[in-house]
């Protein structure tokens, strides 16, 4: 019986786990995708910003 249930249980342990990860995927494919929309993204802030400090360097 316990047998039977621990193998249950890395069943539905790993099938949770492979929904996470495709839901943390998704959301951040939705935050790059808004992002993308507006132009200017992070990393080109913090891109933009490095270079000046050099340039005043």
């Amino acid at each position: 019986m316990a047998v039977i249930f621990w193998k249950y249980a890395a069943i539905i342990s790993f099938f949770l786990s492979v929904v996470f990860l495709l839901i943390m995927l998704y959301v951040l494919y939705r935050f790059v995708d808004i992002h993308r929309k507006k132009k200017v993204t992070y990393t080109d802030e913090i891109w933009k910003q490095s270079s000046e400090k050099t340039k005043t360097m």
